[in-house]
This record gives structure tokens, sequence and C-alpha cells, in this order.
């Protein structure tokens, strides 16, 4: 699975950051301490939904080709502490 971020400059979109994909990420866009924060993980067979938690709110993900994606735009930077505190998490599949 790819996992580009991409950003718009002049009227194109660049490439600003990439990845393989899966596990938890985040890159920041600016100046600021905020950013992209990207969660992706397998579903299992026969799911169509994904259910994640983030911040207070539940967000349902559609599951393509075995996998979801979730991603929290202008998200706050988060240390390896708080992330494992404040993270998406995944409550269940539909």
């Amino acid at each position: 699975m790819m996992d580009d971020v991409l950003v718009r400059r002049d009227e194109k979109w660049e490439p600003h950051v990439g990845g393989s994909g899966g596990g938890f990420q985040w890159c920041i866009l600016g100046e600021e301490d905020r950013g992209v924060l990207r969660y992706e993980d397998e579903a299992p067979e026969g799911a169509s939904v994904a259910r994640i938690l983030y911040q207070g709110q539940e967000h349902r993900m559609p599951v393509r080709h075995g996998h979801f994606p979730f991603v929290g735009w202008d998200a706050p930077a988060l240390s390896r502490d708080a992330l494992a505190e404040e993270r998406p998490t995944l409550i269940g599949f539909e």
C-alpha cells in the first residue's frame, strides 16, 4: 500500500512525504506544530467499514482491498508517549 501526502503549490500537486503505509504516521505540513496523522491497517475478510475513535469522535472508514485508511487533518504533533494515549483507536468492523 502506498501512503503519500501531496501539497498543492502554484496550481499543481507536488509530493510532500511518502511512505509504505501501515500503522501510524504523522507529518508536518507547515511551520506550525500541526500536520496530517495517518493510520492504516488490514481488515478481516468480509469487512466493509472500519470504526475508528479519534479525539472523542467515531469515524467510519471504508475498507478497500482488505485495508482501511484513516486521515486526521490539522492534527497536533504527538510525542511517543502522547501517541500511545491520543492516537486513533480501532473499535470494530462492520
